[in-house]
């Protein structure tokens, strides 16, 4: 499958009328997607993948496209559009220990909040990874078997929105705000 056009909206999460604005001053990831395209999304009831800090602020900003797991629980996720948690937990060594990432990259990395949905991605592809996709998922591909989400049409939310996280696929309804279990 090939890699969809990257969308950005044009008006503020807050309206709520399902879109974000990706040029708001408090936008911390202002400037990911250079798309002027608009697509409305159908925000409802979506899955949510948590990660650890910095990495879910590296999808969102747009440097790691390749989110990776040792195990295939996350295959199912293909083809739909997933929300990206930032967890409680910071990965403090993540940046220092990156050879992946720029030093304007490693410049930037300072803080980022954590226990909030920021953003939302679509998974277009899901496979066992080499060592060509290093650089994409931050991260070694090599010695260990890594599987990974292929992630486009980044959005980062203006406004954040706090929830407590899983490490396994959950689902949260954006517009009650709450966390939901499936039947």
């Amino acid at each position: 499958m090939s890699k969809p056009e990257i969308y950005r909206s044009d008006e503020d999460w807050g309206r709520g009328n399902g879109r974000i604005n990706p040029e708001a001053t408090n936008n911390p990831y202002k400037g990911v997607a250079d798309s002027k395209k608009v697509q409305r999304i159908d925000f409802g009831v979506m899955p949510v993948i948590t990660l650890y800090q910095p990495w879910a602020s590296w999808i969102i900003r747009g440097w790691k496209t390749i989110e990776t797991r040792t195990h295939n629980k996350f295959k199912s996720l293909m083809g739909k559009r997933i929300l990206i948690h930032a967890g409680l937990t910071t990965d403090e060594g993540a940046a220092a220990n990156n050879q992946y990432l720029s030093v304007r990259q490693l410049d930037e990395c300072s803080t980022y909040p954590n226990g909030f949905i920021i953003g939302s991605a679509l998974v277009y592809e899901y496979r066992v990874l080499d060592e060509n996709d290093s650089r994409a998922a931050l991260i070694d591909c090599c010695s260990v078997i890594r599987r990974g989400l292929f992630l486009s049409e980044v959005l980062a939310f203006s406004k954040p929105l706090k929830a407590q996280g899983s490490m396994s696929i959950w689902y949260y309804d954006i517009n009650k705000k709450e966390r939901v279990k499936l039947k």
